[in-house]
């Protein structure tokens, strides 16, 4: 049992996910159930009106307790972990432009190494 987050537009969808084992067609098949949206700016998961009926019949939970499904991690480690990736994402991109220019300048001794040679090769002959 897992969950899923599917991105449709500006809203991502979260299902619970169960994959089994269909002995009659001999292969894999997946059940999904909607849970509902998340919340962008929270980063929690508002469920939707039939996964909040579901779960408030099926455990005899109050409906307050069905209505608190969170997203994993919290908003400030959401934040935290896009500001590192952003960070890491600006190094990689410095470090790629300066390998380009590298690689431009070995190409450029190579081309004039090859047309020394080439010089050199029709004197000798």
């Amino acid at each position: 049992m897992g969950t899923i987050h599917l991105r449709q537009g500006d809203t991502v969808y979260v299902y619970s996910s169960h994959s089994y084992w269909d002995k009659e067609a001999k292969q894999h098949k997946t059940d999904r159930k909607l849970i509902g949206k998340l919340d962008p700016v929270t980063g929690e998961v508002v469920p939707t009106r039939k996964y909040v009926r579901k779960q408030a019949s099926a455990s005899d939970a109050p409906a307050e307790q069905a209505n608190s499904v969170r997203a994993e991690g919290s908003t400030k480690t959401l934040i935290s972990r896009i500001t590192e990736l952003e960070e890491a994402n600006a190094s990689l991109r410095n470090e790629n432009t300066q390998l380009r220019k590298a690689l431009r300048a070995y190409q450029d001794a190579v081309q004039k190494a090859s047309a020394s040679l080439a010089s050199v090769d029709k004197e000798a002959r």
